[in-house]
């Protein structure tokens, strides 16, 4: 069987056809570099030679790098290849923040009609899109803004004053070891109407720095705390149920009314919510729950430990980080087709003398897999088609 496989000719991304072989479910050429899934679009990021470089070239005097890293984006066509846009824009925008102005940097490329935004780390920014809209989320120095690329807006996304909360306090407190957050570690919901994040402005009472998760719910503008503590995001449920994993418990908010329920005890780090299933991972083991039935069915075969858990757009299928040894450094991926059947499963495997790094799903068939070489900081990337998988 024949299998597509991206590698880089001079500066141009292109799709050839590789023979088939062991790795990947087939042998294709390489693409050197760190590939990712955003938005839409394929975008390279910076890789670990590509930072070596940068900070290499850091002036001692300055204190700046004299190289530049330049984005590349491309897209699937309706062909399976991949088209580079060479029509890549960049923006600055000027907004206020805090009385004073700043200029964040952006780049962007046009697809179906949509700026689609580029991550950019150096700027120190994190983006989400905003479901449904053109618009993206910021967060920025402890604090959420929306950005209108279109018409070069910055705006503030949260209230300065709930309650007996205000920014303004928040901003002029001082907690030694504590950086204080208005907001961050957002996640939309899929439909828009909320927005959970992160903030420990209750610091400014009480001097701790636990934190609190708090919400704004569009469909009424109000904003409240719904949970005391810090938590890790793990999936959306029904209308507005979100779940999240405090230490080492799976938690049920619903955003409405703030009450909450635990679902499940003892659940790793990595846990993930795809509706109504649970998918908890534990050495040698993963286990997927059906919230609606209570029935529990496990994978162990060639199970070792698992660090990532990642859904395809559509939510049928789990993509796993696997360490077959957990003792050891050498990493394949599960894929899920079907959390009904635990047997129902595929296997990702490296070359031989490299490791997964990260992954990324591109659609509901391919998975960009980006992998490095032992003993180097070499990375390189594959587009894996999970339907060619035995």
């Amino acid at each position: 069987m024949k299998k597509k496989a991206i590698f880089l000719t001079g500066a141009v991304l292109v799709i050839a056809v590789g023979a088939a072989g062991a790795a990947f479910g087939a042998n294709p050429s390489k693409l050197p570099g760190s590939l990712k899934f955003w938005d839409g679009v394929i975008y390279s990021e910076q890789d670990q030679i590509t930072k070596k470089e940068i900070s290499d070239s850091i002036d001692p005097v300055t204190g700046k790098s004299t190289k530049e890293f330049n984005i590349k984006s491309g897209q699937l066509s309706k062909d399976g290849s991949l088209e580079i846009d060479d029509k890549k824009n960049e923006k600055t925008i000027e907004f206020n923040m805090d009385g004073k102005e700043l200029r964040l940097k952006f780049h962007y490329v046009l697809k179906s009609n949509k700026n689609i935004v580029l991550p950019n780390s150096e700027e120190g920014y994190q983006l989400s899109p905003i479901p449904n809209s053109d618009q993206y989320l910021i967060e920025y120095n402890g604090s959420l803004y929306q950005l209108d690329i279109k018409n070069s807006k910055i705006t503030k996304v949260l209230s300065d004053q709930v309650d007996a909360f205000e920014y303004t306090t928040l901003k002029n407190k001082k907690v030694e070891d504590l950086p204080l957050a208005w907001g961050e570690r957002p996640y939309y919901s899929p439909n828009g109407d909320y927005l959970i994040y992160y903030s420990n402005r209750n610091a400014v009472k009480n001097g701790g720095g636990n934190g609190q998760l708090w919400v704004k719910n569009f469909k009424n503008n109000n904003e409240k705390a719904v949970y005391d503590g810090g938590f890790e995001f793990a999936g959306w449920g029904e209308s507005s149920q979100v779940f999240i994993r405090d230490n080492n418990k799976l938690v049920e908010i619903n955003l409405e009314d703030s009450s909450n329920k635990v679902i499940q005890d003892n659940v790793a780090l990595e846990t993930l919510v795809v509706y109504p299933f649970v998918i908890a991972p534990e050495l040698g083991n993963i286990n997927i729950t059906d919230m609606k039935t209570n029935e529990t069915h496990s994978i162990n075969e060639g199970v070792g430990r698992a660090d990532m858990l990642l859904a395809d757009p559509s939510g049928s299928h789990i993509a796993i980080k696997n360490y077959p040894d957990p003792n050891s450094f050498d990493t394949n991926i599960l894929v899920l087709d079907d959390l009904k059947n635990a047997a129902s499963f595929k296997k990702i495997s490296p070359d031989d003398g490299y490791v997964i790094d990260s992954f990324s799903w591109v659609d509901s068939e391919n998975l960009l897999v980006v992998v490095i070489k032992k003993g180097t900081i070499e990375q390189s990337s594959y587009l894996v088609n999970i339907n060619e998988l035995k």
